[in-house]
């Protein structure tokens, strides 16, 4: 748009009267809401008979209202850009009206909307609104010597300069136009009765001053509304103060009572929406029985009609955040009812596109407060009712932009939806017709960065569709090709900061879907890209906090890749370079839940980490720590499902922890708690798929600890309740996959225990059933490593029930088939953890069933195999005292063989590095049995393979030690029968020597 264009108020683009820019913090307070009170001001304001009609001094007309005027509704996201509808409003918009504070001033979009609209032309429409702080407090050394700070200041930067074309700041610095509504240093109110009410919870000032105050207060407000007023139609404020009727001032003393009554009581408010809406009804079907008044009538109907569409909007959006999470979104949905009564009375509206335009945004508003009271099956209806009109809206104006841009967010708002229903196919089918309509955007204007930006967000949500249904493969072709677009967005607009972060948001989903593949190198490349963005983003505004965030983010993401590869240093240092950055941010807005959240997250990154590198007693300081924070959000709103959420998930994590020290009380007590949360959970939804699966976990973790004590009936019954709410999640998510996984980990588990019941015919029904449904994902998603990895342990437990059957062939089959499984995992990932776990217990597995069908070089290589795995392991976590005692059971497997083999002298080595670790072990785990028996055990094997070298003196020694171990764990308890028999051969060998 040309500075001619923007000037002239009758183009049809400038359709706003004026854009509201301001930080939602300074929108949110009961009788400081400004945005939506200068917003209802304006749009009410009845301009004087004599002015409207007139020219004023630019030579535009006056209009009889300021109408329309744009204010975004809902806070733009974290990691946001300034959206399309944004961009397009500012351009379609003569005046830009900044609310200041210093709030306001830390907010990048408030900058970048002032910085665009100047960029356009409009330097000479910019007004300001000070609700609070200082202006030019940052750089005035006079204002400072009278006791004003840097952060008092209450403009902009961007504010406070001239703009060039480019979007430079020039040298020169300009005075907007400003009004002031504050009370000395501090913020004003929209109200007098707001001001009323906090002077009496003040208790100090009498009545009558009370009265004075407000209405100094009320007079000197409504001076700076006309002020306001005066600079937007182009009138000196004199002329219009002189002209301002008193039945305005009246009107406007009567739309602050229905402010209070608004603020009062939800019910009313909605009582007023339905009155409205049927004044406006009644004002409609007269205008249309008067001809000589029809014109006018349905005037004042529109406009009746438009204010009952705005009290319901308001209440849609401006309460829906309030409300949520209090569970009280129950008090408009009348009032959703009422208003599609309201569009239905009216009937055929195919005249008037506008009229229709507006029903398909009350349907897509009624959507929104069904959705967020999680009623998706409803809110899905309304969505499509909306999307039904704006096609509609299509087929009659094919030409118009406006109706494709509107159309294209009605299939991406039916599209999310459905995404979370989990109908995935459908969603799929809505973001390609979004696609569609965002393509047909760019014809003839291929390089828009708002169009763009359209196909870009249609390819990532088909994305995220093709991610969750495991097609990774077509997922990464989506991002990848979200990824040159806002490549391109971004080079066409190298200052713009919120271009840049998109670019590093795609390049996180990119490496997700990388990793999810099992390119992790390829994974890391992606993230760092997106570190190096997000870091020169900090670097050239440090104080920026969604940057910093966004570097964190990027940091974590590093972090998780790192300990995939086994790079523990480099995770721990990228985990707590981000929780240094987020506690810093999170100090500085102690409000911030969010931000609290998160540092509490990347605290169980670090306690990972710390667990993974052997050091246990800090990983369980942490995760003690991390129980309080927890406890600390769960109490600022109970009602947040979100944090109760949490607080169960840590409880369950230091549970785990607990558990593996043998602390299986204290665990089973977290356990329960975190058990009790997700039953009320789950009691306030029992249909919510999230909220069974964290129950079934919780019945699932309590079986652990009964297992672990040996209580296999009682362990059994546990897994058996486990399953059964993982059946039910699964039904109620069945497009979920992780659903579906959980049910094959409870089927294992069950397993697990007939097995150890000795029920093998029992077990291995278990196992089989875990295995179709483990065999149907990896069918499903092949390309999907986790499913195969699952898959391949799935072989292995069905090895070792045919094994303990003594069905040997069909025991080695299934160890092989898991092996199958796993060499193409680990090809692509050496250093998995999890899979070179895996392919240790199956070749330790193997070897040993080899040995008994007395195939003993198969045996060999297999054994030899476990052993480098297990060492692989042991090396990436030195500290790990498990991975050590993985490391003794793999050498003195292969002890076994070679001694099989007739090589005792061969085995001497591996058999004397096992007993070096057992002792190791014992050592540190100065109160464990277990860890003392396993070290007689490798001493007495030790012993006789040293006797059967004829090395007897050491032979001796280390047959003594044993024998003494076993004596003493005699007198703590009984020995096992294994444990008795091997005494009973240690006193016959040392008898011999």
């Amino acid at each position: 748009m040309t500075h001619a264009e923007f000037n002239s108020p009758e183009t049809e683009a400038a359709r706003y009267w004026c854009f509201i820019s301001y930080r939602h913090a300074d929108n949110k307070k009961a009788g400081r809401q400004w945005a939506t009170w200068l917003h209802q001001s304006i749009e009410t304001y009845e301009v004087p008979d004599d002015l409207a009609g007139s020219k004023n001094g630019r030579g535009d007309t006056i209009p009889e209202r300021i109408f329309p005027v744009f204010r975004d509704e809902e806070e733009l996201p974290a990691d946001a850009d300034l959206s399309s509808p944004i961009y397009r409003a500012l351009d379609a918009s003569r005046f830009l009206l900044v609310v200041c504070s210093p709030r306001v001033v830390g907010s990048t979009y408030v900058a970048e909307e002032i910085l665009y609209f100047k960029k356009i032309g409009g330097e000479d429409r910019v007004l300001a609104v000070m609700i609070e702080g200082e202006p030019n407090a940052s750089r005035d050394a006079g204002k400072q010597s009278m006791g004003f700070h840097a952060e008092d200041e209450c403009f902009p930067d961007v504010l406070r300069y001239k703009i060039g074309a480019d979007g430079t700041r020039l040298g020169e610095m300009t005075e907007p136009v400003a009004a002031d509504f504050r009370l000395g240093k501090e913020q004003g109110w929209t109200s007098p009765e707001a001001y009323r009410q906090a002077l009496r919870r003040d208790d100090v000032l009498s009545e009558r001053e009370i009265d004075r105050r407000v209405e100094e207060y009320r007079q000197r407000s409504h001076l700076m509304l006309l002020k306001v007023l005066a600079g937007i139609l182009g009138v000196p404020l004199g002329r219009l103060t002189q002209r301002d009727k008193a039945y305005q001032l009246a009107k406007a003393q009567r739309r602050a009572r229905l402010a209070r009554r608004i603020a009062a009581g939800f019910a009313i408010l909605a009582l007023l929406a339905v009155a409205a809406a049927g004044i406006a009804l009644v004002q409609y079907r007269a205008a249309e029985k008067s001809k000589r008044e029809a014109q006018a009538a349905a005037e004042r109907a529109t406009h009746a009609r438009r204010e009952a569409e705005k009290l319901v909007e308001f209440m849609v959006f401006d309460l829906r955040d309030k409300l949520k999470p209090i569970g009280r979104l129950d008090l408009l949905d009348d009032v959703s009812h009422k208003v599609d009564d309201y569009y239905q009375a009216f009937g055929n509206e195919g005249a008037d596109p506008a009229v229709r335009r507006q029903r398909a945004a009350a349907m897509t508003n009624a959507g929104n407060v069904l959705d967020g009271q999680g009623k998706l099956a409803e809110a899905i209806a309304k969505y499509r009712e909306a999307l039904a009109i704006q096609q509609e809206i299509v087929a009659a104006r094919p030409n118009d932009p406006q109706s494709h841009d509107d159309l294209f967010v009605s299939y991406n708002k039916l599209g999310n939806a459905l995404r979370e229903q989990g109908d995935l196919k459908a969603a799929l089918t809505n973001y390609q017709a979004a696609r569609a309509e965002a393509e047909k955007l760019l014809e003839g204007s291929p390089d828009d960065a708002i169009r763009l930006s359209y196909l870009a967000m249609s390819e990532e949500n088909m994305g995220v569709v093709k991610s969750q249904t495991g097609d990774a493969k077509g997922a990464l072709e989506q991002f990848q090709e979200a990824l040159k677009i806002t490549l391109k967005i971004a080079a066409s607009r190298p200052q713009d900061a919120g271009s840049q972060n998109n670019v590093s948001l795609v390049h996180e989903e990119v490496g997700q879907t990388l990793s999810a593949l099992g390119d992790i190198d390829g994974a890391r490349r992606s993230f760092q890209e997106a570190a190096s963005i997000t870091e020169k983003l900090v670097k050239e505004d440090p104080g920026n906090a969604e940057w910093r965030r966004a570097s964190a983010v990027s940091q974590l993401k590093v972090g998780e890749i790192q300990v995939i590869q086994g790079d523990l240093t480099g995770a721990l240092a990228n985990f707590r370079a981000a929780h240094e950055t987020m506690s810093a941010l999170s100090a500085q807005d102690p409000a911030n839940a969010g931000w609290q959240r998160e540092v509490w997250v990347l605290s169980g990154k670090i306690t990972d980490v710390l667990g993974l590198g052997g050091d246990q007693e800090a990983a369980l300081k942490n995760e003690r720590e991390a129980v309080a924070a927890a406890e600390k959000l769960a109490a600022i709103d109970p009602s947040n499902a979100g944090f109760q959420r949490d607080l169960g998930v840590s409880q369950n994590r230091l549970g785990d922890r607990l558990l593996r020290k043998g602390k299986i009380e204290e665990a089973v007590e977290l356990y329960q708690r975190g058990r009790a949360i997700a039953r009320k959970l789950t009691a306030l939804d029992s249909a919510n798929d999230e909220w069974l699966s964290d129950l079934a976990i919780s019945e699932s973790k309590l079986g652990d600890a009964l297992r672990a004590q040996g209580n296999l009936v009682d362990a059994l019954e546990q897994y058996s309740k486990s399953l059964e709410i993982a059946v039910k999640a699964a039904a109620a998510a069945p497009a979920n996959a992780e659903r579906r996984r959980a049910v094959t980990v409870a089927n294992r588990k069950i397993g697990d225990v007939l097995q150890a019941k000795h029920d093998l015919p029992g077990a291995l029904k278990s196992y089989r059933e875990a295995l179709a449904i483990a065999q149907a994902l990896a069918s499903e998603f092949p390309e999907n490593p986790g499913w195969q990895t699952d898959l391949s342990f799935m072989h292995q437990n069905l090895g070792d029930v045919q094994r303990a059957q003594h069905d040997l062939p069909a025991a080695v089959d299934d160890y092989r088939r898991g092996l199958a499984l796993l060499r193409p995992l680990l090809v692509q990932q050496p250093a998995n953890r999890d899979r070179l776990g895996a392919l240790y217990l199956l070749q330790l597995r193997l070897a040993a069933t080899l040995v008994e069908q007395h195939d003993l070089d198969g045996a060999l290589v297999s054994a030899r195999e476990a052993v480098d795995a297990a060492k692989r392991l042991a090396q990436a976590e030195p500290s790990s005292l498990g991975h050590s005692h993985d490391l003794a059971v793999a050498e003195l497997g292969l002890g076994d063989v070679l001694t099989a083999r007739a090589e005792p002298r061969e085995a001497l080595p591996h058999q004397r590095e096992a007993a070096r670790l057992t002792t190791d072990i014992a050592g540190k785990m100065l109160d464990s049995t277990g860890a003392r028996a396993d070290m007689a055990y490798c001493l007495g094997v030790l012993g006789k393979t040293l006797v059967a070298v004829s090395q007897k003196e050491e032979a001796r020694a280390k047959l003594t030690q044993a024998r003494t171990i076993l004596k003493e764990l005699r007198k703590g308890s009984p020995l096992t029968p294994p444990q008795e028999a091997s005494l009973a051969e240690i006193d016959k060998m040392l008898s011999t020597l």
